[in-house]
């Protein structure tokens, strides 16, 4: 089965929060305080730095925040939404956790940091222009003009492909073309807990038999794209899932957890042939980037099932989303 090599680790943004005087805000009604007189308003800012990472604008935009806060003992304090990167929230003094949330469905019901962590973000609830973040950090307040800084990141991982290559070697497929028909993922999980802990309770294209795939899944109809032998396709594809970290593959027709796999559907000589990559342990706000996959040989009938030779190795690089990488496929 093909390996995977990982290596770095994860992105970060930074999303400063200034404490500054200003005018209080209400807890949520039946709250009681038992902290102080004073609420202190608090002015939550997330950067944006609007950066193109590879072609794509907008992975690490801004469209809304919610900003939590919570005592030391894990009971809510005080918490605020709202549209765009900034907002003000009002708590009091005192040693507090700041949670923040970005372009996350807006949560109800929420009064302890426990039912926060265990609540559960859909891959859904992204998109391109907007993926959900989460952050937190400690912060004794106070006051006056004070700053806190806390680190967030996407729960999604990206995988893309920049090449792929019709390198078919044997004697009698020299001269065939290779039609790509579609890219996508199998096997992706769709759900994870704010706190990025457990397994997923939401499974996507299982065994990549779904018909109709979500868009960050897929590339759609390529339109039978025809690779001439020793040519390659050269457009870069992303894929966006939720982290899965299972330990042991299958390819069981009887569905249980399993790798995710970003599948080339293809067909050579009128007949369908996949060519299934398997990733296992994907983690969040990685980018697992496939530089160059290159076919040497007739593939899978199934798109759950990887290609099995004997030489078959799959490299993946895993970098911060702000950087590139560099890979080679050969199936």
């Amino acid at each position: 089965m093909n390996s995977i090599e990982t290596v770095k680790t994860k992105a970060v943004l930074s999303v400063s929060v200034v404490l500054a005087a200003a005018s209080c805000e209400m807890l949520p009604a039946g709250h009681e305080t038992g902290m102080g007189q004073d609420r202190i308003p608090v002015e939550v800012t997330v950067p944006q730095t609007m950066s193109k990472v590879l072609g794509i604008a907008d992975e690490d935009k801004v469209n809304s925040l919610q900003v939590y806060v919570f005592r030391e003992n894990g009971m809510l304090d005080a918490s605020s939404s709202g549209d765009g990167n900034s907002l003000v929230v009002e708590c009091n003094s005192g040693d507090m956790e700041f949670v923040a949330l970005a372009n996350a469905p807006v949560l109800t019901g929420i009064t302890t940091r426990s039912q926060l962590l265990e609540a559960r973000t859909l891959l859904q609830d992204n998109s391109v222009s907007g993926f959900v973040m989460y952050g937190s950090a400690m912060k004794s307040v106070s006051p006056g003009n004070d700053n806190v800084d806390i680190t967030v990141a996407r729960f999604a991982a990206r995988i893309s492909v920049k090449k792929v290559t019709n390198a078919l070697g044997s004697g009698a497929y020299q001269d065939v073309d290779i039609v790509l028909k579609r890219i996508y993922l199998a096997n992706a999980a769709g759900d994870i807990r704010y706190s990025g802990t457990g397994e997923p309770l939401v499974w996507l294209n299982k065994s990549g038999v779904c018909t109709d795939i979500p868009a960050m899944l897929s590339s759609g109809d390529l339109g039978s794209v025809s690779i001439t032998n020793g040519e390659s396709y050269g457009t870069r594809h992303y894929f966006y899932c939720y982290p899965n970290g299972t330990q042991e593959d299958t390819a069981s027709p009887e569905w249980s957890p399993r790798y995710t796999r970003l599948v080339l559907e293809t067909e050579i000589l009128g007949k369908t042939f996949y060519y299934p990559v398997s990733i296992p342990d994907i983690k969040a706000n990685h980018t697992y980037d496939l530089e160059d996959v290159r076919i040497t040989r007739l593939g899978s009938t199934s798109p759950d099932i990887p290609v099995e030779t004997g030489s078959v190795s799959v490299t993946v690089h895993v970098k911060p989303w702000d950087e590139g990488s560099s890979s080679e496929v050969i199936i």
